[in-house]
């Protein structure tokens, strides 16, 4: 028998029931882990991220101000900046990128960015009753002939995220009039992790290409595929595939390209 169970037995049941009401009242309220997403900053795509303060909205008749981690990290996972802001009720923040590493005299093309809000008094019942408080932001992409896409992430970086198995996009690829297709891979997680990603034939799942990722942890990796060079442009449609994903819903993000520095993004 433990401890714990013999002090369970020790202890009269109003004495316990006590103990659980205090331990309720002083815990913090259930944060998930900070949510992540690509950033692109290649000189050819340009990316802003933006967040507001969403207990706000959430819960409009409370107050709430806090505090907003953020952290850069390049495309091998290695921390180039940590920043906090403060939030105020109803508040909003867009981080530009590409200025965020101007000011400190740093350079990346690829990498992520996480943010993680937290309140002031977090141990309100108020936000308990809310559930897991997870840090939903926006990324703004906007291309170099003026076009912008907008994407929301879809992984934090728990390391209790486990790998997910084969995936295929829902999303139906029009190929014709594309250019190239490019996909961004990220890894969330705190191991290596390797996966095969391409474009398969949408109706008979042939293998139209293909290549091998190495992800180190926390890393991003992009690949591109041109038309009548990768896959036929000829108006077969064409779906994205993987092996498996780093962590649960860690999709590759899926950039069409056309001619005239067009281009569209979204989650494949």
């Amino acid at each position: 028998m433990t401890i714990k169970n013999l002090v369970r037995q020790a202890c009269p049941e109003a004495a316990l029931r006590l103990y659980r009401q205090v331990k309720e009242h002083v815990a913090p309220a259930r944060m998930a882990a900070p949510v992540v997403q690509m950033y692109i900053n290649d000189g050819h795509i340009s990316t802003v991220a933006g967040i507001n303060n969403y207990l706000s909205f959430l819960n409009a008749g409370l107050t709430t101000a806090g505090r907003l981690a953020v952290v850069l990290r390049d495309k091998d996972g290695v921390v180039l900046l940590e920043q906090e802001l403060r939030l105020e009720h109803f508040g909003n923040s867009f981080l530009d990128i590409h200025a965020m590493l101007a000011r400190q005299s740093l350079s990346s093309d690829l990498g992520l960015i996480s943010m993680q809000f937290t309140p002031d008094r977090v141990r309100l019942p108020e936000y308990k009753k809310l559930g897991l408080l997870a840090s939903h932001f926006f990324m703004f992409y906007k291309g170099a002939a003026g076009g912008v896409a907008m994407v929301h992430p879809s992984s934090t970086l728990d390391p209790a995220s486990p790998p997910s198995g084969p995936f295929i996009t829902n999303q139906v690829i029009e190929t014709t009039g594309l250019e190239a297709v490019t996909l961004y891979q990220c890894n969330p997680s705190a191991v290596m992790h390797e996966m095969v990603i391409g474009l398969q034939d949408a109706q008979t799942k042939a293998v139209a290409c293909s290549e091998v990722l190495r992800l180190p942890p926390l890393s991003v990796r992009k690949v591109s595929f041109v038309a009548n060079a990768a896959f036929a442009g000829d108006g077969r449609p064409l779906r994205v595939f993987t092996s498996s994903l780093p962590t649960s819903n860690s999709k590759p993000m899926l950039c069409r390209q056309y001619s005239g520095q067009r281009f569209s993004m979204s989650h494949s």
